[in-house]
């Protein structure tokens, strides 16, 4: 517990009626007072632990197939930083996903990354899927876990093959597995492919603000998560953006 030193001038307490003084509830309060800030200043606050979002060398821009990002060493270690999760939209016009993307920044900025999440669900961004629960990818697969978070070349990539193939994670750093990632256009759906005959304009993470054109792209953030062990609950960096990519 840290300590105040209070120092001050004492000098004759005003009198009131009996000849009493009359500072006995100004000690009171100044005591309560004292108590209050030491114990705030002291041990009154927890501490969350802090995560930053993952690096993004280059943003994809429409004209490659892949995301790609790695870690930020300056991130803590196991449990609270376990590693990430990843949100996207699909688009068919390059103005939207625009607009979209400058509100996001804007939040990014200003909010908590619970309210700038909660925002992108506002948005009509989904959180993505292995296709097989829905839980959140970092405890789905421990591809996507941070061995060492002090270490920042630790690579992902998310890469939608021009060959007609299911898009996949791909990480050299824990396994030299792919795995195939899925659209959930509803918290509460089944897992849907990626692929263009299966996006349908009316689906919940798909924009329809334009005329229907083709080919759609999708939009995508990554986010580092990991867990607060004070009472278990998920936290979240704020969002990095991983650019455009058309569907295959």
């Amino acid at each position: 517990m840290r300590s105040f030193a209070i120092s001050r001038t004492v000098g004759h307490p005003p009198i009131s009626g009996g000849g009493r003084p009359a500072d006995g509830r100004f000690h009171a309060f100044f005591a309560a007072a004292l108590f209050a800030a030491n114990l705030v200043v002291s041990c009154g606050l927890e501490e969350y632990p802090y995560l930053s979002p993952p690096t993004v060398d280059t943003e994809a821009n429409l004209s490659g197939n892949t995301f790609s990002f790695r870690n930020d060493a300056s991130n803590p270690d196991p449990p609270d930083c376990q590693g990430y999760e990843f949100y996207y939209r699909i688009y068919n016009a390059t103005g939207p996903a625009d607009s979209d993307k400058t509100t996001i920044t804007v939040y990014i900025e200003d909010f908590t990354p619970d309210a700038i999440l909660q925002k992108m669900r506002d948005l009509g961004y989904r959180r993505l899927s292995l296709g097989v629960t829905l839980e959140p990818l970092s405890k789905q697969s421990s591809l996507l876990e941070v061995p060492d978070p002090s270490d920042d070349s630790y690579p992902i990539d998310i890469t939608f093959p021009s060959t007609g193939e299911e898009p996949y994670i791909h990480c050299t750093a824990n396994d030299p597995e792919d795995l195939e990632i899925s659209r959930l256009p509803e918290e509460t759906s089944d897992p849907v492919s990626f692929l263009f005959p299966f996006v349908e304009l009316d689906d919940a993470d798909v924009d329809n603000t334009d005329p229907p054109v083709v080919p759609f792209f999708v939009q995508m953030y990554a986010v580092s998560s990991g867990i607060r062990l004070s009472d278990f609950t998920s936290i979240y960096s704020t969002p990095a953006s991983l650019g455009k990519i058309y569907l295959p």
